[in-house]
């Protein structure tokens, strides 16, 4: 699993949690320039909450740009949550295209 990640110019720790959280998958702490993901048996959903996870911060200071909505809150997590799988299915099953990308 991957520990570190670079992103916008910081580095970002990865912490895989031993613990389970009901209603999520993972947290971002845009102080602390950490990614929690809470545990999980099923390793996509630990790799699409890790992309969801980096969304957050790659969007953070343009989703009010992007989404007029009065609750910031609510409109980041609304956006990320239907880009996220979005992106997570296009790249999985067009692995030539990520490395293309990527590499």
């Amino acid at each position: 699993m991957i520990k570190k990640v670079k992103i916008n110019g910081f580095d970002w720790k990865i912490i895989y949690a031993k613990a389970k959280v009901a209603d999520r998958f993972g947290e971002t702490n845009l102080s602390s320039k950490e990614i929690t993901i809470f545990s999980t048996d099923n390793e996509q959903i630990i790799k699409e909450t890790l992309q969801h996870e980096i969304l957050h911060v790659l969007l953070e200071d343009i989703i009010p740009i992007i989404v007029k909505i009065s609750d910031d809150e609510v409109a980041e997590e609304t956006l990320i949550r239907l880009v996220s799988p979005r992106l997570f299915t296009c790249m999985k099953e067009n692995p030539k295209l990520s490395e293309y990308l990527w590499n």
